[in-house]
């Protein structure tokens, strides 16, 4: 009797040591990045960031680097893009996946292409 009280215990002790080991610390990415490109670039380029479910909010607006370039981290969804400038650049909608990278490339027409 007291052999499987024993036993009892000890396997008590492994199945908690076993948890508490295979349980890690993983994080959940809750974000994804967009990179976006301008074959056309412009100096006036602003691109414009709204949620696909309201297209009259603006949730960031910024401008391209020295080469026509952008990179925003954004929270996974649903988002339309805008491009505002001195000349017609398409705008298109596109998806943010956890820990992904949504390029946007506006081709030689300026017309976006989601890759």
């Amino acid at each position: 009797m007291k052999k499987l009280k024993s036993i009892k215990i000890l396997l008590f002790l492994l199945f908690i040591v076993g948890t508490s080991i295979s349980c890690n610390d993983t994080e959940i990415s809750t974000s994804g990045i967009l990179s976006i490109n301008f074959i056309n670039n412009q100096p006036d380029i602003q691109v414009h960031i709204r949620p696909a479910e309201n297209t009259e909010i603006i949730i960031s607006s910024f401008g391209l680097d020295e080469n026509g370039k952008a990179e925003k981290e954004l929270n996974i969804g649903n988002y339309y893009i805008e491009v505002s400038s001195s000349i017609y650049f398409g705008s298109t909608g596109f998806q943010i996946a956890a820990d992904k990278t949504t390029q946007i490339s506006w081709d030689s027409q300026n017309i976006p292409i989601v890759k």
